[in-house]
């Protein structure tokens, strides 16, 4: 639809009660007298939509502080949120296009300037007609929350992590758990600096002792686990088997 189009259309709008329903008090009052306009003037055209839609939904209260408007609009059912669309005004200005925090839209026009400079509010209840309130259910909700074993993670941000990749498809997210998957092992985590003791000889392992006739003790690699002897430093190195490149063998120098 061309521009030109749009606005003749709005104009039109501010002729008629769309995207209000007809029939209610829409003066804007200002102690005992009656500013000369309304709400219909005002008001040409709106798309509210609504997880949880109300059985009627009004354009509720307006306040004006100098040239900052704000309209309250009934929220979703069950929302504990107000429901508002901010404008700031200006004399230049022809069409507002207004959206709140969901993006829902309220558009009005320049006869609203005549608000300009004051600083009150105005309460109106009126309602919209049906036709531009819709409610976006099933799966055209989308994804509202995520949840691991029962906590909400819907405000973090998903990275991959120590054996775990966050893949992102399209509109799906892949969630792969493997020893190829996500970071690799940083060293300085997993091995820390090297303290010697060059004049003990060590006799046991978390109490475990070589034999009685004097055998060796024998570390044995377990599954996911690699051995690494650095004999220069006197020093035996054990970290989790991932693949070859995650493994920082320049931590494995000799100590001088």
């Amino acid at each position: 639809m061309a521009e030109s189009t749009i606005l003749e259309w709005l104009e039109e709008n501010s002729y008629r009660a769309y995207p209000l329903q007809e029939g209610y008090a829409t003066k804007f009052i200002y102690g005992k007298m009656a500013l000369p306009f309304d709400l219909y003037n005002i008001v040409v055209d709106a798309n509210l939509a609504y997880y949880s839609l109300p059985a009627t939904v009004y354009l509720e209260k307006i306040i004006i502080a100098g040239t900052t408007l704000t309209i309250y609009v009934t929220p979703a059912v069950g929302s504990p949120d107000n429901n508002t669309f901010v404008y700031t005004l200006n004399a230049g200005t022809h069409i507002y296009y207004g959206r709140n925090a969901s993006g829902d839209l309220l558009v009005l026009n320049d006869n609203i300037n005549q608000l300009i400079g004051y600083n009150t509010y105005f309460n109106f209840n009126v309602p919209f007609e049906p036709s531009v309130c819709c409610e976006i259910g099933g799966a055209y909700v989308g994804v509202t929350s995520i949840a691991i074993n029962g906590t909400d993670i819907s405000a973090d941000t998903l990275v991959n992590g120590y054996q775990l990749a966050v893949l992102p498809t399209g509109q799906n997210i892949d969630l792969e758990v493997g020893r190829n998957y996500g970071q690799v092992l940083p060293c300085y985590n997993r091995f820390s600096p090297p303290s010697l003791t060059c004049g003990q000889i060590v006799n046991n392992i978390n109490g475990a002792t070589p034999t009685a006739t004097g055998g060796s003790i024998n570390i044995v690699a377990g599954q996911h686990v690699q051995i690494y002897n650095d004999p220069d430093s006197h020093t035996v190195y054990i970290g989790l088997d991932f693949v070859s490149s995650d493994i920082s063998f320049g931590q494995l120098t000799p100590t001088p």
